[in-house]
């Protein structure tokens, strides 16, 4: 059986031990904020690091084709894991996705380019941005998703 130094290819900062704990604490506020650590506040970083799990892609997937969908009266979605079930990381993914939807690059293991809707605002109405993120479809629709443990 191989060692994991045989197996993978290591971070730099795992290798040169720079890694920082504080990464595995993703705070969605600090992220809608503008702060919080690069690998979450980049998109691009972001989506570089993110593995598209199936229950991550059934989600992205569900709210965009709801945005997109020219006849859609809004929704509430509910995401309900235990701790550490990936809630904040599904919020920040759609987070980047709603607020750089014309970079057809970015996130398409989560959501195609094809497909895409046009224009979404994403609303930071609300100061709890760990419970909830409301996306609206310009004057059509509002969608919050609300977290919950």
């Amino acid at each position: 059986m191989k060692t994991i130094y045989e197996a993978c290819d290591l971070r730099s900062e795992v290798l040169e031990g720079e890694l920082d704990d504080a990464i595995f604490a993703a705070d969605f506020g600090h992220i809608v904020e503008g702060g919080g650590a690069e690998v979450y506040r980049n998109p691009h970083t972001f989506f570089k690091n993110t593995y598209p799990t199936s229950r991550l892609k059934k989600v992205v997937s569900h709210i965009f084709e709801r945005l997109a969908n020219s006849v859609e009266a809004g929704a509430l979605v509910r995401l309900s894991t235990g701790y550490g079930g990936g809630k904040t990381h599904t919020l920040i993914a759609l987070w980047h996705l709603a607020k750089n939807i014309a970079d057809t690059t970015l996130g398409t293991e989560l959501l195609p380019a094809a497909g895409r809707p046009s224009t979404v605002a994403v609303s930071t109405d609300h100061t709890d941005y760990e419970n909830f993120l409301t996306f609206v479809q310009p004057h059509k629709i509002a969608m919050t998703y609300k977290l919950k443990d």
